[in-house]
């Protein structure tokens, strides 16, 4: 008995010591637990689950280590270093959820959230971070080293954003260069949102790992960066049911006076999302210039796989009033023709929207590829051929290059008449007035024009102006606006404009901030005047126009601001500002000129650029206003020969959002009263201040500080 008793002792006392052994020897081929093995979360029980749960094969670890090692080129790439606690990385790596999701296919999303730091040099050194499993593929956790990641940003933690998204993604689930290829080429074919993705050096607890992908995620970061205005991102989720759609992004706690931006655009998302699920195309919610685009890229370089209904996401843009599609999870797959594809995803929205509008993809081909730039395309490509490049994705992009190439591009002329509508004399809208695409609105002989019971004026075709003789445009009873989208030159010309407020079309939910919007148009103002607004933030909102001229033209008794400039080249010449509520011009992310004009009783910032913008500012006046000309944001400002007059503050350069350079503002007059922040470029002065923002906004200076 007792021989027996020593025998197990032995047999038990030797099994646990190889147990132990391997379990060493497994933890070695873990660098980042290492961290962990002085920790008192480094339990035995751990062990045991590291052990039993995520063992991965010789096999499995050749292809996840060996595979994805590249040339030196990668020292050059974008470094993220990030620091997990130890009950964080365990929770993030070793889950049961992971463990299922490699056994089998769960259609859930992780979203558990831990804690974690990104280090710009050391752990002092850092800022907080959110990361999580990402991912519904077993492909993103295969291998419990490396598995893609979620992380938001925080404040001041990067130049993405604060609180910024981004994805980094093991490089095989978004197959290496493709996403970022099609999404290049669907922006530059009819410019869709455009998703980049690029590789980076990803370091966690100090262990460098293979080469990783860094997707842009979700957020307004993604939707400024492609120069468009805040709105929803969506998906409908793998039941197609409305209670299964998700918002991936939504603008937050913002107010426009008297609506609610959230409640507005949710409203239009959930409708969009009902008639899809019913099966009726929601054609006058979908941008299908863009939707007709993507559907050709699939079908002719990269596969169907982003068209499935739980790939797409759809951005609502808020200006269009129209849902875009996105362009992501791209694939090889065979040459599907439309037939196949209806047969075998007969339930998907875009089946669905195959067979209600009967697409000719040789038309489609016809009208996108007339102006494919193949030597841009090419170029943004480079990068990724330095360093990574499977034989596979080289040989399609190849052929897609070649076929490109090759392709007999014959525009196709469309006859049709062009319907002329007249405005003579005094005329009255009583509701709203729509000039599509192929129409003239003819206004020669237009003196007067009354607006009445809220009707507004949306203009898609063409305007014939009178040039001679003033004519008034007036607002006598409710709340109307002017919508402006066009693909003809647009001049407006001796109109005087009155008690104009902001879109709020109830029935199409669709909301704007500005009293006259300019979407995407070229437009020369002449000799017009702007005055006593109702409503809105600003009275004109040029948004994505390439050729803007205001001239000659006087903006007077305004409740916000003046000029809203919005990704656009305008130029702003012998004109007058007086009496705004707020900015007289707001530029962001434009080109501007701004010459021999006046600004009287400003009540906030005469003239403010932001976000990359650059203005050249020459022979203006600026009196009696709170704050004459800012520059934040990595915008550059020249400005000479302005006379500053009664001002609570003449000039000012500081950063307001940390993820744009610094700001830039230079002058050759000599300046007194100007608050220059220590870190922008200024030839002005060396005088600054630690912090500029502080003191803006009201605090000090701004108009809530009046």
């Amino acid at each position: 008995m007792k021989n027996i008793v020593k025998i197990f002792f032995v047999i038990t006392v030797t099994f646990c010591f190889i147990t132990i052994f391997k379990i060493y020897l497994i933890i070695g081929s873990y660098p980042h637990i290492n961290v962990l093995k002085n920790n008192s979360l480094f339990t035995l029980d751990f062990a045991k689950e590291l052990f039993l749960n995520n063992y991965i094969s010789v096999k499995d670890y050749i292809i996840n280590e060996l595979d994805w090692r590249i040339s030196n080129k990668e020292d050059s790439l974008t470094k993220i270093n990030i620091y997990v606690p130890p009950r964080s990385f365990i929770n993030l790596h070793f889950n049961q959820r992971r463990n299922n999701l490699i056994s089998k296919f769960y259609p859930i999303l992780h979203k558990q959230k831990y804690k974690a730091y990104h280090l710009n040099n050391n752990l002092k050194d850092s800022s907080k971070i959110q990361l999580r499993n990402v991912g519904v593929n077993r492909d993103h956790y295969i291998n419990p080293k490396h598995t893609s990641l979620r992380i938001r940003f925080g404040t001041h933690s990067n130049s993405f954003g604060s609180k910024a998204f981004k994805n980094i993604l093991r490089r095989e689930t978004r197959k290496y260069s493709f996403d970022f290829f099609a999404n290049v080429i669907y922006n530059q074919l009819c410019g869709g949102l455009k998703i980049n993705s690029e590789p980076i050096n990803f370091i966690m607890n100090g262990v460098k790992s293979p080469l990783f992908l860094m997707e842009d995620g979700f957020d307004k970061y993604l939707i400024e960066k492609n120069r468009n205005r805040e709105g929803s991102i969506i998906e409908v989720g793998f039941n197609g049911k409305i209670d299964d759609f998700e918002h991936n992004y939504y603008k937050e706690n913002s107010k426009l006076h008297n609506y609610n931006y959230k409640t507005n655009d949710t409203l239009f998302v959930d409708k969009f999302i009902k008639d899809m699920n019913t099966g009726n195309i929601p054609f006058l919610k979908i941008d299908q210039e863009k939707l007709n685009c993507l559907i050709l890229i699939c079908f002719d370089f990269f596969g169907i796989h982003p068209l499935y209904d739980t790939n797409l996401h759809w951005y609502h843009n808020p200006v269009s009033n129209l849902m875009e599609p996105t362009i992501r999870e791209t694939s090889i797959d065979s040459n599907f023709t439309i037939k196949k594809y209806i047969k075998i995803r007969k339930k998907d929205f875009i089946s669905t929207y195959l067979k209600k509008t009967n697409l000719n993809l040789d038309s489609l081909r016809n009208v996108y590829y007339k102006n494919f730039n193949l030597e841009y395309t090419v170029s943004k490509m480079k990068k990724w051929d330095d360093l990574y490049q499977p034989d596979l994705i080289k040989d399609r992009i190849t052929g897609v290059i070649k076929e490109l190439k090759n392709h007999n591009i014959k525009l196709i002329k469309h006859n049709t008449g062009i319907k002329t509508r007249y405005l003579n004399g005094e005329s009255t809208i009583e509701k709203d007035l729509i000039i599509n695409s192929d129409e003239t609105l003819d206004i020669s002989n237009l003196k007067k024009l009354i607006f009445k019971n809220d009707a507004n004026f949306y203009l898609y075709g063409k305007i014939i102006n009178r040039s001679d003789k003033k004519s008034l445009w007036k607002v006598e009873n409710g709340s109307s606006s002017i919508y402006i989208k066009s693909n003809n030159n647009i001049t407006l010309k001796n109109i005087d404009f009155y008690g104009f407020s902001n879109l709020q079309e109830t029935e199409s939910n669709h909301y704007l901030p500005s009293a006259i919007t300019f979407y995407k148009t070229n437009v020369t103002i002449d000799k017009c005047s702007f005055t006593d607004n109702k409503r809105g933030d600003d009275y004109i909102n040029f948004f994505r126009c390439d050729s803007v001229l205001v001239k000659n033209s006087n903006f007077k008794n305004i409740l916000a601001d003046a000029i809203d400039s919005d990704f656009s080249n305008f130029k702003i010449l012998n004109s007058s500002f007086s009496n705004i509520g707020n900015d007289g011009i707001d530029a962001s992310g434009s080109i501007g000129d701004i010459k021999d004009s006046l600004f009287d009783k400003i009540f906030d910032k005469a003239i403010s650029g932001g976000e990359l913008s650059k203005l050249n500012v020459s022979n203006i006046n600026i009196i009696n206003s709170e704050i004459g000309i800012v520059s934040k944001d990595g915008c550059f400002i020249n400005f000479n020969n302005v006379g500053f007059d009664n001002n609570k503050l003449n000039v000012a350069a500081y950063t307001k959002k940390i993820e744009y350079p610094k700001a830039e503002i230079y002058s050759s007059d000599l300046i007194q009263n100007y608050l220059f922040e220590k870190n922008i470029l200024t030839n002005i002065s060396n005088k600054t201040v630690d912090d500029v923002y502080s003191l803006m906004y009201g605090n000090k200076y701004g108009k809530e500080s009046k």
